[in-house]
């Protein structure tokens, strides 16, 4: 391969901000739900009991 490591860096602290972003709108998310400890796993409900 042939790129330079100012491309490598550059890429490398986009990738960084990108994520930092994604977890920051994640964690602020104005999510709301109905579900409980209680429901558990939806696939298996009887782990929850």
């Amino acid at each position: 391969m042939n790129l330079s490591f100012s491309w490598v860096f550059h890429i490398t602290v986009l990738g960084q901000a990108m994520l930092v972003l994604t977890v920051y709108k994640i964690l602020t998310d104005n999510y709301k739900t109905e579900k409980t400890f209680r429901d558990f796993y939806e696939d298996k409900p009887d782990l929850g009991k």
